[in-house]
């Protein structure tokens, strides 16, 4: 398959987070309680959250605008900075004070992740809600595509999800969405859905116990909530897709997977740039298998870049 995902523009809004790795090497358990005492080596920060999405997307030669919330504080200091080394354009990103940036610290030794440690501050309210919409039905004529990351913590709220879906249809977008929430009926009429195995469970609550029973799930939600195409992320078996006509299982390459960190945010990243490059669902569908594949083989929320995309395809 050749590659043929020239240069969009693309919308990421979302939840924005900062990751901060600390590795290093534990050779002794503390003589103070039964845990493993790090020896830090090293230490780095990386995008996380919607901007890991926006992250992928440039990666792949696209043109990104981000709309998020980010406190003016150390954090939100750095996810800007992080932001406009990899070339997202920040002009639509709310700082604010009231604002605490989400941030994610994880500990790893030698590969092992020992602890993750979260400061964050979830609140659903209509904080720039207005300021959010504005900018909206200013830019959206610029995007050939949206993306919404959402990771339930706080950003979108359900009248922004309605109102940018409702956009996105007038405008004639495409629009995509990973959500961490349960009740996903505010994405309906959606072009697509990308959520995992987990996600799938507390849609529907039920308890998934191969991830073949996900196959069924996945066309009882492109009929409940009229999705164009439902996309289910299976880790290590590959993915599957499903619209109105066909039903297909990717499997993924046999390798070894060091870190699924960040796999979801390259599939909707790298899937929906195929889609509004004009590709068929089949085609977006294994492109963003291939990326994913790419993602899982290194450490931390990584992205593939064109490079490594078209040496693989």
């Amino acid at each position: 398959m050749k590659n043929k995902l020239n240069k969009k523009n693309i919308l990421v809004i979302g939840d924005l987070m900062l990751d901060k790795y600390v590795r290093g090497s534990v050779s002794r358990i503390s003589p103070e309680a039964p845990v493993p005492i790090l020896n830090k080596q090293s230490g780095e920060y990386k995008l996380g959250g919607c901007a890991n999405v926006a992250k992928n997307l440039t990666a792949l030669g696209s043109n990104v605008w981000i709309i998020g919330k980010i406190g003016k504080d150390i954090a939100g200091t750095q996810v800007i900075k992080l932001l406009q080394e990899n070339k997202i354009n920040t002009n639509l990103l709310i700082a604010d004070k009231k604002v605490i940036t989400t941030k994610k610290t994880r500990y790893i030794a030698d590969n092992q992740h020992l602890l993750r440690v979260d400061r964050e501050h979830i609140c659903f309210n209509n904080f720039k809600l207005e300021e959010v919409k504005e900018n909206l039905i200013r830019h959206v004529k610029y995007f050939d595509a949206i993306i919404v990351s959402d990771y339930n913590k706080g950003m979108i709220n359900e009248e922004l999800a309605v109102f940018i879906g409702k956009l996105a249809l007038k405008e004639d977008k495409i629009i995509t969405v990973d959500t961490k929430k349960r009740d996903i009926s505010c994405f309906s009429n959606y072009t697509s859905i990308t959520p995992n195995l987990k996600e799938l469970e507390n849609i529907f609550k039920t308890k998934l116990y191969d991830y073949k029973d996900s196959f069924e799930l996945a066309k009882e939600l492109l009929v409940m909530f009229k999705f164009n195409n439902v996309l289910i992320t299976l880790s290590e078996n590959g993915l599957f897709y499903t619209d109105d006509i066909n039903s297909t299982h990717l499997k993924a390459e046999k390798k070894e997977i060091v870190d699924v960190t960040g796999c979801g945010d390259t599939v909707i990243s790298t899937f929906t740039l195929a889609l509004a490059n004009g590709l068929s669902l089949h085609e977006s569908a294994c492109i963003a298998n291939v990326a994913a594949g790419i993602v899982a083989l290194k450490s931390g929320a990584e992205s593939c870049s064109l490079d490594e995309l078209n040496s693989h395809l």
